[in-house]
């Protein structure tokens, strides 16, 4: 059983994944988590920039991010690093975000929450972020079975 936060299966919805990997606030986590991605993965990331270049990643979103969906403070930084790499859109808060991934993944598709910086800016703390995600999903998830 994975720990709470830490690339947790939360929920699958249309045969689409949902992945909590809210505690990678740096981007060697998110590197990780990538890096064990067996499918095609929308990537929800962004928040309070930690000061680690994001470059790092580049090889890894080229060969596995079907899409982008940032927010937080540092979506722009996050934005900038990946123009050209990947389809890329903002959202204001979690529920948008999650709404938006899903729409963007295709079946077989995970949507990953490794958000490669701080909580702050917007959550409480990494844990609450993971929740907002999770019941973000849960509503998705309601919707889709009326």
């Amino acid at each position: 059983v994975p720990l709470p936060h830490r690339l947790a299966l939360v929920a699958e919805i249309d045969g689409v994944s949902f992945y909590d990997d809210s505690k990678a606030t740096n981007v060697g986590a998110v590197y990780s988590a990538l890096g064990g991605m067996r499918q095609p993965v929308v990537l929800i990331a962004g928040g309070r920039d930690k000061g680690g270049g994001y470059e790092m990643l580049r090889p890894l979103v080229q060969e596995k991010v079907r899409a982008m969906v940032l927010i937080g403070e540092a979506r722009e930084a996050i934005a900038k690093t990946f123009a050209n790499t990947t389809r890329i859109i903002f959202a204001e808060e979690m529920d948008e975000a999650v709404r938006l991934a899903k729409n963007m993944a295709e079946k077989g598709d995970a949507v990953l929450l490794s958000p490669a910086c701080a909580s702050f800016d917007m959550f409480k703390s990494y844990s609450h972020r993971g929740e907002m995600f999770t019941q973000a999903v849960a509503r998705i998830g309601r919707q889709e079975a009326q």
